[in-house]
This record gives C-alpha cells, structure tokens and sequence, in this order.
C-alpha cells in the first residue's frame, strides 16, 4: 500500500511540475511576441504572477525588463508594480533592507 501511494505521489508531483514548466514558458513567449510596450509589460506582470515556480534570477530578469519598459512609457503605476517585484526577489535572496527601501518609496 505504502508503495502504491508513493508511486501515484510521485506520479501527480511530476505531472504539476511539468504542467507549470509549460505554463511558463507560454508566458515568457508571449512576452517575447508582444508587439507593443504596453503587452509586453501586461505579459511580463502576467509571467510574475507564477513567481513562486520561478528561480529568483529569472524573476528578477523579467521584473527589470518590466522596469525599463515602464520608465520607457512613462507609467507610474507600472513602474511601481516592477519595483514591487524586484522587492519581492530581494526578499527571497534575504536583502530585506534592500527590499524594504524599494517599497517605502513606492
């Protein structure tokens, strides 16, 4: 009994990580296809949402991106929402004073 539930555990662990590979690497061709700022940065925030399945590095890579773009066009509220994730992968590196300066001046 014990074998067969670990086999089907390990069964439906394999099938979601791979499921949220797939969901990732949709997003991160949407962002690449996106023909304007204003989608790219929409796909980009869409991307950041799977932030928990993501390596910090590859988050903190597309939450610059999304900074650039933003300063780019001019939006504030975009601008800040890139800041928020680049605060968020300075706290799971554990640079909290870092990550805290970003967001007090949000």
């Amino acid at each position: 009994m014990r074998c067969v539930c670990a086999i089907l555990l390990l069964i439906f662990t394999g099938h979601y990580a791979l499921s949220q590979t797939q969901t990732i690497e949709r997003l991160k061709k949407n962002v690449h296809i996106a023909s304007t700022s204003k989608q790219k940065l929409a796909a980009i925030f869409m991307l950041c949402e799977e932030r928990q399945s993501m390596s910090t590095d590859t988050l903190y890579h597309y939450a610059w991106m999304a900074q650039r773009i933003a300063k780019q066009i001019n939006s504030e509220d975009d601008h800040n929402m890139a800041r928020a994730e680049i605060a968020f992968c300075l706290s799971k590196e554990k640079k909290i004073d870092s990550s805290l300066s970003i967001l007090n001046h949000l």
